[in-house]
């Protein structure tokens, strides 16, 4: 089933409305488009440098690709970090038994920028 659409007009004032019927499919795509965009663009912000942790300032990770690369006193694999389209994170952390999840909520307009995780820790963007 296609898009329909139609126009009436209005003689005496010259104008016109045109009504478009959408697919609902179309409409959930491009939302779905929209959120993606919305997650790329925070993780961009997120990347490049080194957070370190604010209470004692010691390196924590890089962001890059939307993967957390923990510095190299941690012996860890990369985590995946995902985002709804707001200002909140999603990290997967997993070991060789257990997968972990934290949220962390980006503070923007922080100078500088921080994260604050759902354990409590506080990153700071160096």
């Amino acid at each position: 089933m296609g898009n329909n659409c139609c126009a009436t007009s209005d003689a005496e004032g010259g104008e016109v409305t045109v009504n478009k019927s959408v697919k609902v499919s179309d409409m959930v795509e491009s939302l779905h488009s929209s959120v993606a965009s919305a997650d790329q663009s925070l993780i961009e912000k997120l990347e490049g440098t080194v957070w370190v942790r604010k209470s004692d300032g010691n390196p924590m990770a890089r962001i890059e690709r939307a993967q957390v690369i923990w510095d190299e006193s941690f012996k860890s694999a990369n985590s995946s970090l995902s985002s709804n389209g707001t200002n909140v994170l999603v990290m997967n952390i997993r070991d060789k038994e257990k997968s972990y999840s934290f949220s962390g909520e980006v503070n923007l307009s922080a100078v500088p920028m921080t994260i604050i995780w759902s354990d409590g820790d506080l990153w700071v963007k160096k």
